[in-house]
């Protein structure tokens, strides 16, 4: 009896409170995702969440296939994933709306700064229209151009990158040293 539950009960319970313990930023994100904001929300630690989880299940891999290892650490590496996405996605969304109010500010202030020609002389509108600058209405801006500097990655993006690279390196380290010396 105290075998089973040694070895059977325990780490299972472990699995299932991991597993738990992983979902419990689910109804958080799934609130930020509706309100199209993260907030105060911090989606770093998601990054940190999925290197613990993927470390660990290689660990359990690699050391005898232990099962227990791998199921409480398996369903926190695919809830990572989904959590980081979900924050890339709703950092790209501000990204893009603060770039949007960014360009609109410029504009705001271009048209502010720029001489208004009042003279209802066509001959002067066709001649600066086509030129470039502006009178009256006519505006020439680059609005539309996209900038693809601005949007290569948001900051989770990057996190989970990089702790994905860390990982990477420690699986292709611990696959070729040899473990039976």
């Amino acid at each position: 009896m105290g075998d089973f539950f040694l070895s059977i009960f325990c780490p299972t319970m472990g699995a299932i409170l991991a597993t738990v313990m992983f979902g419990a930023p689910i109804l958080d994100l799934r609130r930020a995702l509706i309100q199209g904001k993260l907030g105060d929300l911090n989606p770093f630690p998601w990054a940190m969440m999925t290197g613990n989880c993927l470390g660990w299940v290689v660990y359990g891999y690699y050391q005898g296939h232990d099962p227990f290892i791998v199921a409480g650490n398996l369903p926190g590496l695919v809830l990572s994933l989904w959590l980081n996405s979900g924050a890339a996605k709703l950092q790209y969304q501000e990204q893009k709306e603060l770039q949007r109010l960014q360009q609109q500010r410029q504009r705001e202030a271009w048209d502010a700064s720029a001489p208004v020609d009042d003279d209802d002389d066509d001959e002067n509108q066709n001649d600066n229209s086509s030129s470039g600058s502006r009178t009256g209405n006519n505006i020439n801006n680059n609005t539309n151009i996209y900038h693809p500097e601005h949007m290569v990655t948001v900051p989770q993006e990057r996190a989970l990158l990089r702790v994905l690279c860390f990982w990477s390196a420690v699986i292709l380290w611990a696959g070729w040293v040899d473990t039976n010396n």
